[in-house]
């Protein structure tokens, strides 16, 4: 009797879950079904008409790119360690073309790593090197070619990938290796830098090693100081700087104009803020014996200013103002006489130099010297305010609070140098208002600062400053950010935004009723909305609470009437389903997919590309394979 009751209460459980199976075919009558759907023939002249790269020349298949960014930009947090061995299959697709391969073997790694699985991500950036060495046999090879006279190197691009996950110093060596010499100036630098700041000490010998000439073995040396100056081991960043200067006393004249001083007086600065004052008193003299020191005049000046060297500092001002021209003439703004450029630019340096050497009350002055009508005081003033916050203490936060009120009026003379600077003085209003926001200074921001931004401008800043303004109402939140927006299906995102930011049960309220007083959307609009507002839920941590916000979703999707929207969703949700551990509802969506493309195979759709019946059956064999697999 109790086994009868115990199976009873089992079967009314099960028949009020929701099911997705699609029993009319077997899974192997569907894959027949694919394999005469990728024999479609797609125009040379089609494309792809949404946010996907254009078809590999070997597969047509989009969800290893798809996938590959959602791991790179906004993966949740894995609940689902089954969908691990899925997800590496799909994302390393081999039919991938060789560049695009590399770039999702390094973002797969990364995720992989981020979750605990390391043995995986090591070997998926094996994998890429693999890849890359096949690719640099090819005659077509060009991956490394310069972009805008930057290196594209890939083997340097795997090798950062892999110090940032820990990898052993002969995987990246060996990535090193494989990419060849480097193209651009310097990309051992950034290589460097990381290593010393992880404290990988044989690693940055090999990578010093591996540089050819006396210039490229010093600039290595000045980034492994700066590293270990981060990882604050103060004792190896002065040898590194040692042997960099060492590495200086055989520059050729050549050698010492293009690289030595670009970093010289810079590196002075943070050694002299750990008390190294006579080792960066050192460098600032080396780089007076510079070929051409006047170009660095300035710099040299603002340096010995902040290290507290003042008669140095007015010698190198007077070389500075005896140059014909300002450095940055070439730049000079309409209305600005030589003179006055020459002084903006004095203040502006000294403000920049002075917060390197962390005196805030120097950069201050420096920057209240520049004239209010100038755009370098604006942008001084909120860089020192953004400094002072960082430091987290409620002096450095009053003293900001100061700066920003008492410069904010000055706001109204950046409109006469709108037609200048167009979009770029926009941002900067919108750089000081965040700092604001940051201090409580809330009736500021919207009295003197919102009437000098474009409707379009107050929007993004009323939007980006949010977290600031949790104190809210839910009417006032809806004033703020929600009635301003045109369109209703941005109003609807904003609304399920704002909702997903608070715990507040009664403004949740307030805001659904706002929502469900909106008007029709198209149904792809709705089902996006609730697709986004079940992927936000999860991200939050609510696993259980969005799980049937996407079952609703896939309910939904399978209602749509148009043949060709209701294939561009599934394709969508079957792959957002997989990521987010949801194996039981991508397999469905995978399924119908087939299905409904089958049913179609020889009828025309209206706004159904060829292409994308193509894409879209490689897609669902690809996820299907890879579930049956993992079974």
């Amino acid at each position: 009797m109790r086994l009868f009751f115990s199976c009873v209460i089992l079967l009314i459980v099960s028949s009020a879950m929701p099911k997705f199976v699609f029993a009319e075919d077997a899974p192997n009558g569907r894959m027949a079904k694919i394999a005469i759907l990728l024999q479609t023939e797609v125009p040379k002249d089609e494309s792809l008409n949404y946010s996907l790269p254009q078809p590999s020349k070997n597969c047509y298949a989009s969800l290893p790119y798809q996938l590959a960014v959602e791991l790179h930009e906004r993966a949740p947090k894995l609940t689902n360690r089954k969908i691990v061995d899925p997800i590496c299959k799909l994302v390393s697709y081999n039919r991938v073309d060789g560049e695009r391969r590399i770039w999702h073997l390094c973002q797969l790694a990364s995720w992989l790593a981020r979750e605990g699985e390391q043995t995986l991500a090591e070997k998926a950036l094996r994998d890429a090197v693999d890849v890359l060495a096949i690719e640099k046999q090819k005659p077509d090879y060009s991956l490394d070619a310069p972009i805008c006279g930057v290196s594209n190197s890939e083997g340097d691009k795997i090798a950062m990938a892999m110090l940032a996950i820990g990898s052993s110093d002969d995987d990246i060596m060996r990535a090193i290796t494989v990419g060849g010499p480097p193209l651009w100036n310097h990309p051992a630098g950034t290589l460097a830098r990381m290593a010393a700041s992880q404290g990988r000490h044989s690693l940055i010998n090999d990578l010093v090693d591996r540089e050819v000439t006396t210039d490229r073995h010093a600039l290595t040396w000045v980034a492994v100081a700066g590293g270990y100056l981060t990882a604050q081991d103060n004792p190896r960043a002065v040898d590194a700087i040692e042997n960099a200067l060492d590495e200086v006393k055989q520059f050729s004249q050549e050698e010492l104009a293009e690289s030595y001083p670009k970093w010289t007086a810079h590196m002075a600065l943070l050694f002299c803020n750990i008390g190294e004052k006579d080792l960066a008193l050192r460098m600032v003299r080396i780089a007076e014996q510079a070929p051409e020191p006047a170009s660095m005049a300035l710099q040299l000046a603002n340096v010995y200013r902040v290290m507290g060297f003042d008669s140095e500092a007015d010698k190198w001002l007077e070389v500075y103002n005896q140059r014909p021209q300002p450095l940055y003439a070439s730049m000079l703004h309409p209305g600005r006489s030589v003179e006055k450029q020459r002084e903006i630019e004095k203040n502006y340096s000294l403000v920049r130099t002075s917060l390197a050497g962390g005196k805030f009350l120097e950069a201050i002055t420096f920057a209240e010297r520049i004239p209010p009508n100038a755009s370098e005081r604006f942008t001084s003033i909120q860089a020192i305010a953004k400094a002072l916050l960082a430091t987290k203490t409620e002096t450095s936060r009053q003293l900001a609070r100061e700066i920003l009120v008492r410069n904010a009026e000055h706001v109204a003379k950046l409109d006469q140098l709108k037609e200048e600077g167009g979009s770029f003085l926009e941002l900067e209003v919108r750089n000081y208002i965040s700092r604001l926001a940051e201090v409580g200074e809330f009736e500021m921001i919207d009295q003197v600062m919102m009437p000098h931004l474009t409707p379009y401008n107050q929007q993004c800043a009323k939007w980006e400053n949010r977290r600031f303004y949790d104190h809210l109402s839910a009417d006032e939140q809806i004033e703020r950010y929600v009635t301003s927006q045109e369109k209703p299906s941005s109003q609807a995102y904003t609304l399920r935004c704002l909702m997903l930011e608070t715990d507040d049960q009664e403004k949740i309220q307030k805001l659904q009723a706002t929502l469900n007083r909106l008007p029709s959307f198209p149904e792809a609009v709705i089902i996006n909305l609730n697709l986004d507002y079940a992927k936000s839920q999860h991200r939050q941590g609510d696993v259980e609470g969005s799980r049937p916000k996407f079952e609703e979703v896939l309910t939904d999707t399978l209602a749509i009437s148009d043949v060709a929207v209701r294939l561009r969703q599934l394709d969508r949700f079957m792959t957002t389903a997989l990521l987010y551990g949801h194996i039981d509802l991508a397999r469905p969506a995978a399924e119908r997919l087939v299905d409904d493309l089958w049913e179609v195979h020889e009828q025309e759709v209206a706004d159904l590309k060829a292409i994308e019946r193509v894409t879209f059956a490689e897609n669902a064999k690809l996820l299907l394979e890879a579930l049956n697999e993992e079974g």
